[in-house]
């Protein structure tokens, strides 16, 4: 990926083949080769910041899914800008970490729920991504950047972010005992690991 194109008026050009266009009567048009290229009588720069438009999560699998309405920088993203939440406000969590599976440059960025304690503590809250229902997203702006040269635009920040249902997957798995870890029969109590 060439940052260094479209980053002012003296790095916009355009060329393009024949099969770019025809006209009515099915002519194509004159190619405008690479070593011929035009530049740009105008440009107006990117101050627009990255937008989201879409957000799937799976509790099942613990990942998330985050649609811009832009290319944005996947280096830069920072998943403790993400909080997810319910309807009201009354629960809530921000993330702790996470671990991208998109490696490059696009408007789409997948991430896993790596941090085994914001799974765990999302789990916990009873009415917190439950269902499409319970799960809204609020985003800080150091959430990611856009691809604008030198210095992306970043995030704009949003609250209430409604997650659609069809874009969400509950979690399914039963519980699975990892230890046993301690059985008092002094206190009555029983210690168990999942």
């Amino acid at each position: 990926e060439n940052t260094l194109l479209y980053t002012g008026i003296i790095s916009s050009y355009l060329s393009f083949t024949s099969s770019l266009i025809a006209d009515m009567n099915a002519n194509p048009i004159v190619p405008l080769l690479p070593a011929q290229a035009e530049r740009a009588l105008n440009y107006t720069d990117d101050l627009q910041p990255p937008g989201l438009e879409r957000v799937t999560l799976d509790m099942q699998a613990q990942q998330m899914v985050l649609y811009f309405d832009e290319s944005v920088d996947v280096s830069l993203f920072d998943p403790t800008a993400l909080t997810l939440r319910n309807a009201n406000n009354s629960e809530n969590y921000t993330l702790t970490g996470g671990s991208r599976l998109t490696l490059l440059d696009g408007p789409t960025l997948a991430f896993s729920l790596l941090a085994p304690q914001d799974v765990n503590r999302i789990k916990a809250l009873f009415s917190l991504a439950r269902s499409a229902d319970t799960t809204f997203i609020d985003a800080t702006s150091s959430l990611i950047s856009d691809l604008r040269a030198p210095v992306g635009n970043l995030f704009a920040a949003t609250a209430g972010f409604p997650v659609q249902h069809g874009d969400f997957t509950p979690d399914s798995a039963p519980p699975d005992l990892s230890l046993f870890q301690q059985l008092n029969m002094d206190a009555g109590t029983l210690t168990l690991l999942f």
